[in-house]
């Protein structure tokens, strides 16, 4: 199932040249405040949990998917990694992003297509991050084709790190752009593409 007239590379490009920091990514009709405090609830629990996952020493190499302003980004190469490479749908968050981070390297492209590295700009990571991200891929067989893509770009033994909003006993929600999937359809999708949970 798929919503026909939503183009997402079109929306968040529109969207980030018009609205900025992190209202451009989050939650734009609660304005700042809410954003800056709902981020940085995020900030805390995403550090607790990757340092848990890979400790405090560890130097691995990360891909963020949907880096948008940077979120992410500044909190991986100030905490936990220097060897960093990000990916957007848009072309305007891809720029700023290498203006701001310029010694990471951003690449613009699609997650939801097969053909997502067909300029093999992307290699094989020790982590994989994908906020609050995933959830924007509207249409379901784009999502499982973006899970199989992810898949193939884990080293062995690697993690994925993915937040998203969950459905417990509830019928999947689809709105103009972002679809809500349940826990049990999440599961198999993982599982079909070799992803094990371990929190």
């Amino acid at each position: 199932m798929s919503n026909k007239e939503f183009v997402p590379e079109k929306y968040w490009d529109d969207r980030l040249k018009n609205i900025s920091g992190l209202q451009g990514v989050g939650y734009k009709k609660l304005g700042v405040s809410f954003n800056y405090w709902a981020y940085k609830v995020r900030a805390h629990v995403f550090l607790k949990q990757v340092k848990k996952i890979l400790g405090v020493n560890s130097k691995p190499e990360i891909l963020d998917i949907g880096s948008g302003t940077g979120f992410y980004i500044w909190y991986w190469q100030n905490f936990l990694s220097k060897n960093i490479t990000g990916v957007d749908i848009s072309i305007t968050a891809v720029e700023n992003l290498k203006n701001k981070f310029p010694s990471h390297q951003f690449y613009q492209c699609d997650i939801g297509k097969r053909t997502f590295n067909e300029k093999n700009e992307l290699k094989q990571y020790d982590c994989i991050s994908a906020m609050d991200v995933l959830f924007h891929i509207v249409d379901d067989n784009a999502f499982e084709q973006s899970i199989e893509n992810i898949s193939s770009l884990l080293k062995p033994r690697g993690y994925f790190i993915y937040s998203d909003n969950f459905l417990e006993h509830r019928e999947t929600f689809r709105g103009e752009s972002q679809t809500v999937r349940t826990n049990e359809y999440l599961k198999k999708v993982f599982e079909k593409n070799n992803l094990i949970p371990v929190i």
